[in-house]
């Protein structure tokens, strides 16, 4: 069904509809609809650096918090 079929169709249900809560909870939804942000789609060069990353962890090839700041604070002293 498209876009514009199903326009019409929740249009044509609301226009039969008399119960003012039930209307009320409808327009909530639709307010609520109009506040969500589109889900981030990651690109494909994203998605193999993620790979590689989640790799890098299962090799064991990374630093716990404290030896990563220890890391940087002899780097920073250089």
């Amino acid at each position: 069904m498209s876009v514009a079929e199903l326009k019409e169709q929740i249009i044509s249900n609301l226009n039969r509809i008399e119960d003012d809560s039930l209307l009320s909870d409808v327009l909530n939804l639709i307010k609520m609809g109009e506040e969500i942000k589109p889900t981030y789609k990651l690109s494909t060069a994203e998605k193999l650096n993620l790979d590689l990353a989640l790799q890098d962890v299962k090799d064991g090839k990374m630093y716990s918090d404290s030896e990563a700041k220890d890391i940087m604070k002899k780097w920073l002293k250089e």
